[in-house]
């Protein structure tokens, strides 16, 4: 009943944040089961990738709030958003320094470098996103579109845009 919900949350806001709170704990423990098993970098990237599209729709209820809270965070609760997000970042940093430590690096680039510069590459994406794509579509579409172009980017990012062939 609404009267149980206030007496256990003194707002919407506390009870979106448990929310959202509850979601990312999932999340990070989903991340956690699945990284680090595999022999090469590139196989667990698309793993994680397939993973987590496979999270989602097993559990649509997180997806939307996990998308909301990234894609359409209310000002007002950036920063807790922030600080609630940090267990589930911290997993995705392990995961990812796991994966790439299976990778041969270019020179100059260590392995903490490179996850700083996916973890960067991510909060620019989901600016870039947020910005430029129309927030009112259904967000099943919004999530789709939102994780292909995010495969697709950061296969880019790992693999160039220029052919090997052509920098010989």
């Amino acid at each position: 009943s609404k009267g149980l919900i206030y007496h256990n949350f003194k707002n919407k806001d506390e009870l979106y944040l448990e929310c959202v709170r509850i979601c990312y704990e999932a999340m990070k423990e989903h991340l956690h089961d699945i990284m680090g098993h595999h022999d090469h970098y590139h196989e667990g990237l698309k793993s994680f990738l397939k993973m987590r599209q496979s999270f989602f729709e097993e559990h649509p209820y997180y997806a939307h709030i996990f998308f909301n809270s990234v894609l359409l965070p209310p000002n007002h609760l950036i920063n807790e958003l922030k600080m609630i997000r940090q267990d589930y970042d911290g997993e995705l940093r392990k995961g990812l320094y796991d994966l790439l430590s299976k990778a041969r690096l270019r020179d100059g680039v260590s392995i903490e470098k490179a996850v700083n510069y996916v973890m960067v590459f991510q909060e620019m994406y989901n600016g870039y996103f947020r910005e430029n794509s129309n927030l009112k579509t259904d967000l099943n579409s919004l999530i789709l579109t939102h994780e292909t172009k995010l495969t697709e980017l950061l296969d880019i990012m790992l693999y160039g845009i220029v052919s090997e062939k052509e920098l010989k």
